[in-house]
């Protein structure tokens, strides 16, 4: 990014000072604080191949630069952003993350209609097991991707689009499938579920299209699919008990097992409640 909550690349160098033994990575510093170069050092070919796109503002120098230098979108003038053809360069070697980010506005601009070979690759990347674990996509960003899209708008602003059927149960595929590559911790866990009526209600913050009831139910899934050792309850403001939630079941099937718990206020005390009561830390050492 050219720079998050008014922080940049620049600033960081500017603040601390950062200087190599390297003539060339010194060079290349101070045209990231400065945009001067230095005499008789010659910078990395990409930075040549941006400031070329920034100044002509054309799609073919835009072209060239992803394709010969693998620019991103990031780097484009914002208003290159609207043409296909620039997108249609930058899926290839798009990373499955910022892919996932730019499905609405790829569609939203006509490039993943129905076998449109943008469409068949976006699919062939979302069905690519290796790829996946490679890229450590988490279910969460998966399932993300996949409200966003699936809803044909996004949460903020004006964008629409057309969704592609394909890709909706691509995603709902590489969402299952991302499981397999979280890591089991071996301990022992008891995991507690709010199953109070304001967790449907609620968004989870920084994860856009998912509510609190799913994101926690996402949680359990992951435990439940992950962890040979857990004991799985939900609990309101009365009472607390077990959520007979499995390794098998889908994420719609753990939603409605939640659905099913007495509704009502949330007593976050009830949990420790129960592991005391059932007497679990003192049976399990290696209790979480």
């Amino acid at each position: 990014y050219q720079q998050r909550n008014g922080w940049s690349h620049r600033d960081l160098f500017r603040l601390s000072h950062t200087k190599a033994e390297d003539t060339s990575r010194n060079a290349l510093y101070r045209w990231i604080v400065r945009r001067e170069k230095t005499d008789g050092v010659d910078l990395p070919g990409i930075v040549a191949a941006y400031e070329k796109v920034q100044a002509d503002k054309t799609v073919k120098s835009a072209i060239q630069g992803i394709t010969e230098f693998n620019l991103s979108f990031e780097m484009l003038p914002t208003e290159l952003l609207k043409e296909q053809k620039i997108w249609e360069a930058l899926l290839p070697k798009m990373g499955l993350t910022a892919m996932l980010r730019n499905l609405g506005k790829m569609s939203s601009i006509g490039m993943l209609g129905d076998l449109s070979d943008s469409a068949k690759l976006v699919v062939s990347r979302l069905s690519d097991a290796a790829a996946l674990k490679k890229a450590r996509v988490h279910p969460v960003s998966i399932m993300c991707a996949l409200r966003i899209y699936a809803q044909g708008h996004g949460d903020k602003g004006t964008l629409t689009w057309k969704t592609n059927e394909r890709i909706v149960d691509a995603l709902n595929d590489a969402f299952y499938k991302t499981f397999e590559y979280v890591e089991p911790t071996g301990k022992n866990f008891l995991l507690a579920v709010d199953c109070s009526g304001s967790m449907f209600g609620n968004q989870v913050v920084g994860a856009a299209g998912m509510d609190a009831a799913t994101g926690a139910a996402l949680m359990a899934m992951t435990v439940a699919r992950t962890e040979k050792n857990f004991v799985i309850v939900g609990y309101g403001h009365r009472n607390v008990g077990k959520l007979p939630i499995s390794p098998n079941m889908t994420l719609e099937a753990i939603m409605k097992t939640m659905r099913g718990f007495n509704w009502g206020g949330t007593d976050c005390a009830l949990p420790f409640m129960y592991a005391d009561e059932n007497k679990l830390q003192e049976k399990n050492p290696h209790f979480e």
